[in-house]
């Protein structure tokens, strides 16, 4: 299975005003994430099923992605919220392996943590910056999950 892990684009600065889980994503945003995941298409990426977070910006990035990749199927994906574990997202993503490549839309520090456990990295070592996106080829999900990183993009400045 190939696995893409993509932290959503910037979203709107935390706010007494606005329910973290309401934050969209900027223009800004939006448009970095739009040029990065235009790039992924162009040096060949393809999306079976993009699997996202409840949370808005998530899924806003979620829509991007699909309208990009032309996707059709997009699940909300409560496993992906940003307090959950990366064993839970492993387990989860298990129950769609029918399908070859699947997109992961979420948060740091659940995108950090899923490629460390993947990778078998240290966690320190990596820092998703917003827009992020990266490829991982998946070798085993069961109790010691294993990849090999194909890719990582920042988004462009």
């Amino acid at each position: 299975m190939i696995v893409f892990i993509l932290r959503h684009g910037e979203a709107e600065p935390k706010s007494s005003r606005i329910p973290d889980e309401e934050r969209h994503l900027t223009k800004s945003g939006s448009a970095r994430l739009r040029k990065n995941l235009v790039i992924a298409k162009e040096i060949g990426t393809k999306i079976d099923l993009i699997l996202s977070s409840p949370i808005v910006r998530a899924r806003e990035s979620a829509e991007i992605a699909r309208d990009i990749f032309g996707t059709e199927r997009l699940v909300i994906e409560e496993k992906l919220e940003p307090t959950r574990s990366p064993y839970e997202v492993y387990q989860s993503l298990a129950g769609y392996s029918s399908f070859g490549r699947v997109l992961l839309v979420s948060h740091q520090p659940l995108v950090s943590s899923i490629m460390a456990g993947l990778l078998n990295w240290d966690q320190s070592f990596l820092e998703f910056s917003a827009g992020t996106i990266a490829k991982v080829e998946v070798r085993d999900l069961t109790n010691n999950p294993k990849g090999i990183l194909v890719f990582l993009l920042p988004p462009p400045v």
